[in-house]
C-alpha cells in the first residue's frame, strides 16, 4: 500500500458509535473530539479523539498495535476494501443490467405497438379490399347498362329513322 492510500485512510476513518460522556477531549477550538478509529498501516483499528474542523486531537489507545493483532486488524482492513470493492462492481453491473433491461423492455413496447399498429392496418386493408371489390362489381354492372343504354338507344334510333322515311 502506497503513502497516498495511507493518509487517505487517516482522513476516512470510520466513526466510532461509542461517546464517552464528558471524558472526551476538546481541540483548541473548543469543540468537543469525537472518537474515530484509523485504519492506516501503522495504527490498524487504533482509536483516537478528532475535531470535525481540524481533525486529530489524541489517542484514546495509548498502545500502539503490534504482532500478531496489527497483522490480524490489517489483513481485515484489506478484506474489506476489496469486499467493498467488489459491492461496488456488482452495483454497477446491477445498474448495467437494470440500464439493459429497461431498453429492452422498451424495445419490447415497440415491437408490441408495431404489432398492434400492424394488425390495425391490416385489418384496414382488408377493408379497403372488400370496398374495392364492390366499387369493381358497381363499375362493371354500369358498363352493362351502359352497353344496355348504347343497345337501346341505337335501336331507337334505328325504328325512328325507318318511320321517317316511309
Amino acid at each position: 500500500m502506497d503513502q497516498g492510500q495511507s493518509s487517505a485512510l487517516d482522513a476516512t476513518s470510520s466513526q466510532l458509535s461509542e461517546r464517552r460522556h464528558g471524558a472526551n477531549p476538546r481541540c483548541h477550538c473548543s469543540r468537543t473530539g469525537e472518537v474515530f478509529k484509523a485504519w492506516t498501516n501503522k495504527n490498524p483499528g487504533r482509536r483516537f479523539y478528532r475535531c470535525v474542523v481540524h481533525g486529530f486531537i489524541s489517542w484514546v489507545d495509548t498502545e500502539e498495535p503490534a504482532g500478531w493483532m496489527k497483522i490480524s486488524l490489517l489483513e481485515a482492513r484489506d478484506q474489506i476494501r476489496r469486499l467493498e470493492n467488489e459491492i461496488k462492481m456488482l452495483l454497477e453491473t446491477n445498474n448495467d443490467l437494470n440500464s439493459q433491461m429497461a431498453r429492452m423492455v422498451d424495445s419490447t413496447n415497440s415491437v408490441a405497438e408495431l404489432t398492434e399498429s400492424f394488425a390495425i392496418k391490416a385489418e384496414e386493408s382488408k377493408a379497403l379490399q372488400l370496398e374495392l371489390t364492390k366499387t369493381v362489381e358497381r363499375e362493371r354492372l354500369l358498363r352493362q347498362f351502359m352497353v344496355i343504354l348504347w343497345v337501346g338507344f341505337a335501336a331507337l334510333t334505328a325504328v325512328i329513322v325507318t318511320m321517317v322515311k316511309k
